[in-house]
């Protein structure tokens, strides 16, 4: 996960037009349905699915749904932004941002412990691909950003959940921003 000060990015992209999805950044606390408490930070579907394809352009946050962006479907490229200088969260499709979506709670990013914001995707009967920066991404923001994989050691924090309730991607995602930091190239 990210914590400490910095810019990060990643992107996401639907290589199908089926099932419902959303994108986010979670806390180890957080559910790992995106959006659903008060520890995650989710865009993409609301809880019905009602929309293109699901995926109508929605913020959830404590399970509280509101119009964000725009809708995005297969192929669509959805950048994730995570600024803990500014303290705030957004969204992007195609290279076009959306504008601040959150401003994250100050006790989340300053607490004692640290708190570490993971990159977090639910999915449902769909698929997506993830770029966290081993490859050039399709819209990078600019070299204010950095690739979730290029987050320097200090910035990161193993999740401690373990066992089934992690869901696969949660683990892929933490243990490659831990293992392949070292291995990404800023441009």
């Amino acid at each position: 996960g990210i914590r400490g000060l910095g810019r990060f990015y990643f992107e996401v992209t639907p290589i199908e037009s089926t099932g419902l999805w959303r994108v986010g950044w979670s806390t180890d606390d957080g559910n790992l349905i995106v959006g659903t408490d008060q520890y995650g930070f989710g865009y993409g579907a609301d809880n019905e699915g009602f929309g293109l394809n699901g995926q109508q352009g929605k913020r959830i946050h404590c399970d509280e749904i509101e119009n964000y962006g725009e809708a995005f479907s297969k192929d669509d490229v959805i950048g994730c932004f995570l600024d803990t200088i500014e303290h705030t969260i957004k969204w992007s499709k195609n290279g076009l941002e959306f504008g601040d979506a959150y401003r994250i709670p100050s006790e989340l990013l300053h607490s004692k412990n640290l708190t570490a914001l993971y990159p977090t995707v639910s999915l449902l009967n769909s698929t997506v691909e993830l770029n966290f920066g081993d490859k050039p991404f399709k819209y990078y923001p600019g070299p204010d950003w950095t690739p979730v994989c290029c987050a320097p050691p200090e910035c990161t924090k193993r999740s401690r959940r373990k066992g089934p309730e992690v869901s696969h991607i949660y683990i892929l995602t933490t243990q490659y921003v831990y293992i392949h930091y070292k291995h990404c190239e800023m441009k």
